[in-house]
């Protein structure tokens, strides 16, 4: 409402720079998540070097729901696994679109080992909460004896052609009144971060797609449609605390 763009833009800055700290730190680290862990939450452990979940943890990535993007490496993140799943970048982009543009996620570990969010060959789930830290600590002093830190991936944005059947599966989506016109705003946008326009050079650096993330992130929150989904879903929230 303010429309405070630059102060966003340094916020979400500074929220990818702490992420990329964090996952290239030369001590690992191990993420131990309970309950929810969406959204920005989950961006944080995405760049873990690995998890110890409770049973009950749910992952995912929802922003799409209030016609923004994650911007937080979620979209970086999502691309590089499904990559690392597929070695095939289009089909990635395909996928890794497909999966935040629906705001999927999984309502356990197991579920949530179907879109990358969980890794099970790296991974681990606990059943009792109370053994989480110490299942954690565990794990950390085993990573510390071999450790090295990650080496930073270069990406490669997905072919344009691929951006022609996203926008035309949206675009039957609308006319069928599956989607809304928004609905096909924000998944183009978050197409913008993965895939190259006409021309545009395909190779791209992890810093590259984490600016994308930004400014596709802040064109989204100009736009008013996406002003009144989060309106709504503020005042919803306030009407259930009533």
């Amino acid at each position: 409402e303010n429309q405070n763009w630059l102060e966003m833009d340094q916020f979400l800055s500074k929220f990818q720079e702490v992420v990329s700290k964090l996952k290239y730190l030369n001590v690992p680290v191990v993420g131990v998540p309970s309950g929810l862990a969406i959204g920005g939450g989950f961006e944080v452990l995405a760049h873990c070097d690995a998890l110890v979940a409770h049973t009950n943890s749910t992952f995912g990535l929802v922003e799409a729901g209030v016609g923004l993007l994650p911007a937080g490496g979620g979209v970086k993140q999502s691309y590089l696994r499904w990559f690392e799943k597929t070695n095939d970048w289009d089909e990635a982009a395909w996928q890794c679109w497909m999966q935040i543009g629906y705001g999927r996620i999984g309502t356990s570990p197991d579920i949530s080992s179907r879109y990358h969010y969980f890794l099970p060959d790296r991974d681990f789930q606990v059943m009792n909460k109370d053994r989480l830290y110490e299942q954690a600590c565990s794990l950390n002093a085993s990573l510390q004896r071999t450790y090295m830190p990650p080496k930073k991936p270069i990406f490669k944005l997905a072919n344009p052609e691929i951006r022609k059947k996203m926008y035309n599966f949206m675009k039957k989506g609308v006319e069928e009144g599956l989607f809304t016109p928004h609905n096909l705003t924000t998944a183009m946008a978050i197409a913008d971060v993965v895939v190259a326009k006409e021309g545009e050079e395909k190779p791209a650096s992890e810093q590259d797609i984490f600016d994308r993330e930004r400014y596709n992130f802040i064109n989204l929150a100009k736009t008013p449609q996406t002003l009144g989904r989060i309106s709504s879903l503020l005042d919803s929230g306030i009407a259930e605390q009533n």
